[in-house]
C-alpha cells in the first residue's frame, strides 16, 4: 500500500496533448527507484527522472537495473560527464547529445538489454562465420 501512495506522489508532467492513439510524451520526476516505472524498460515517449546527491549516487542510480539499453547524461561539465560515462553500464551513452543513432555505430545494450547488435561492424558481424583451418606443425 505505501508503494501505491508513493507511486501516486510522484509528479507527471504531460507535454503535449496526446495524438492519434498514441501515448503523449510524458515525463514523470522524482520517481522513486523501489518504483515499477524506475525498474522497468519503458519504451516510448517517456523519461523517468530523480534527483540525486552526487555523480556517485547518480551512476549507482544507473546501474541498478537488469536493463542497460542506453543512457543520457546532461551537464554543464562536460569532463564530470564524460568521467560518469565511463562508470555507467549501458549499450550507448549520448552526453549533451539528443538521442542520434548512426549507422556506423554498433547498436545494442547490456545486461538483459544485450542480446545481439545492429549496425556498423558489430552489426555485419552477425551474418559473417569464421573458419579455422589448423596444419600440423
Amino acid at each position: 500500500m505505501l508503494q501505491k501512495i508513493r507511486d501516486m506522489l510522484m509528479q507527471v508532467l504531460p507535454i503535449c496533448p496526446v495524438m492519434l492513439d498514441l501515448a503523449a510524451p510524458t515525463i514523470y520526476t522524482e520517481v522513486p527507484a523501489t518504483s515499477r516505472l524506475w525498474a522497468e524498460e519503458v519504451f516510448g515517449p517517456v523519461l523517468v527522472s530523480a534527483t540525486f546527491a552526487d555523480n556517485a549516487q547518480a551512476i549507482a542510480l544507473a546501474n541498478d537495473s537488469k536493463y542497460a539499453l542506453a543512457a543520457s547524461i546532461v551537464s554543464a561539465d562536460e569532463h564530470a560527464a564524460l568521467e560518469m560515462a565511463r562508470h555507467i553500464r549501458a549499450g550507448h551513452i549520448w552526453v549533451n547529445e539528443q538521442q542520434i543513432v548512426v549507422p556506423e555505430a554498433g547498436w545494442g545494450g547490456f545486461k538483459q538489454s544485450g542480446i545481439g547488435r545492429e549496425l556498423g561492424t558489430d552489426g555485419l558481424s552477425a551474418y559473417q562465420k569464421s573458419k579455422h583451418v589448423l596444419l600440423p606443425s
